[in-house]
């Protein structure tokens, strides 16, 4: 899957947290430009791509600025328990916090493609509206090699690699990820791990 590096601003309120989010992202192949605590947030979209935040239970200053001044901001949004009300109008993803370095990986593709992806865990808050579908996808089932295929595609393995790890030939490899694009509707690998995080469709 190829996916470029993006320009990422991590915030969290505790140096700690601060500095496990930035290893996060570095691990998923992506640059942080910036790492600052909730309130010396100001919007980062001259020199980043998207943000990636900590929200936990008593951030209520950053609630407001996620649904209002950065509202229009991308983001992907580990969140410690309950959903903001207001959300803003932005591609955003909304993860339970914990998330693994391959969910997050998956979540900054789909963002950073104009989607909005909600945890499964997450999904029940969020009002039906807001996890409408950005487009109608056929419920055709997905085989369980197939799932195999599409977790690896999320953490950036070529076909070969994909193979390798699960002692399958590349030429099947290929033939599943086929599948998996006529499936998702997608029309490339990129934006069908980023359709599979937005359905649920992805092991977060």
């Amino acid at each position: 899957m190829s996916d470029r590096p993006r320009r990422i601003v991590v915030s969290a309120r505790t140096p700690a947290a601060r500095a496990g989010l930035r290893e996060l992202v570095t691990l998923a192949g992506h640059e942080v430009v910036d790492s600052v605590p909730p309130d010396q947030l100001d919007d980062p979209s001259a020199h980043a791509d998207l943000l990636v935040v900590e929200l936990r239970s008593d951030d209520r200053e950053l609630r407001t600025l996620l649904g209002g001044e950065l509202g229009h901001l991308a983001a992907v949004v580990l969140v410690e328990d309950a959903l903001p009300r207001q959300r803003g109008d932005a591609p955003r993803a909304w993860l339970s916090s914990g998330t693994p370095e391959d969910a997050l990986r998956a979540a900054i593709s789909a963002v950073a493609a104009g989607l909005t992806v909600f945890d499964p865990a997450l999904a029940a808050e969020a009002e039906p509206d807001d996890v409408e579908p950005d487009r109608a996808i056929d419920p055709l089932p997905i085989t369980d090699r197939e799932r195999d295929v599409l977790q690896l595609l999320a953490t950036g393995l070529p076909n070969k690699a994909i193979g390798r790890q699960l002692g399958i030939s590349e030429h099947t490899v290929k033939f599943h990820v086929g599948s998996l694009l006529s499936k998702l509707e997608a029309q490339s690998r990129t934006e069908a791990v980023a359709i599979a995080a937005r359905e649920g469709l992805l092991v977060l």
